[in-house]
């Protein structure tokens, strides 16, 4: 069942992303319209600099020519855009390029954070962490959001410090966090060994996302305040051990 919820929830990001770009009132859609709208195709011009600079070998190659200057290419496309024939292959190709633009070939650098240990003190620590491994268990789950003007897919995981060469502590599935999620993405609820967890309490860990970034919200504006916000909670199944 939840995998068909995950699958049915990635189906919507995708719907939801396709009328982004493409919808009634979808970006490109607006785009398309600003051009026609614009009397003094100043925004056809700016378009074709666009495509000039970084798709000309492969946008329209048949009708457009790659291997002349960037002033003649642009006489060219505006020369192609306004003739009946043509002006509907060059939208739908305006259309597709665009989309690959503010979708692809994009990155993003999150340094990962570090942890410098859990002061619970260290009868909490032994009562979470302790008992009888075959009757207890531990796990960790939450939920991430963000409010930068990105969709990325990210792969959590806490990693010991560098010194002990990097051993990771406890990973978790990887998942989908958009800005225009009407909740935060929920991290599954993934176990972890009571050594594991007793070093995330007492040492430097390293929390690294592990993000690829997946889409760009041009319409949405970056802010200083910005950014990812991580909840995480310990969950322990079975007897606590209490030191009275």
């Amino acid at each position: 069942m939840e995998r068909l919820q995950r699958e049915f929830e990635a189906l919507l990001d995708a719907q939801r992303q396709t009328a982004y770009l493409s919808g009634p009132e979808g970006l490109l859609t607006a785009l398309l319209q600003e051009i026609d709208a614009d009397a003094s195709g100043a925004k056809l011009l700016l378009i074709a600099r666009r495509v000039y600079a970084d798709y000309k070998a492969e946008f329209l190659p048949e009708y457009l020519p790659a291997g002349v200057s960037e002033e003649e290419y642009i006489a060219a496309f505006a020369a192609c855009y306004r003739q009946p024939a043509m002006r509907e292959l060059i939208r739908e190709s305006i259309e597709s390029f665009a989309a690959r633009y503010l979708t692809t070939g994009l990155s993003m650098d999150v340094q990962p954070f570090v942890l410098s240990g859990i002061d619970v003190g260290p009868d909490v620590r032994d009562m979470i962490t302790g008992g009888d491994a075959s009757k207890t268990s531990l796990s960790l789950f939450g939920d991430i959001s963000t409010d930068l003007p990105v969709g990325f897919s990210a792969h959590p995981a806490f990693v010991t410090d560098e010194g002990d060469g990097g051993r990771i502590l406890v990973s978790f599935p990887a998942f989908t966090v958009s800005p225009t999620a009407d909740a935060p993405a929920r991290i599954a609820e993934t176990g972890i060994a009571p050594d594991a967890l007793t070093t995330i309490f007492e040492r430097d860990t390293r929390i690294g996302l592990n993000v690829q970034l997946e889409s760009y919200y041009p319409d949405r504006a970056f802010g200083a305040g910005q950014g990812i916000t991580v909840n995480l909670k310990v969950r322990k199944r079975g007897g606590l051990i209490l030191n009275l």
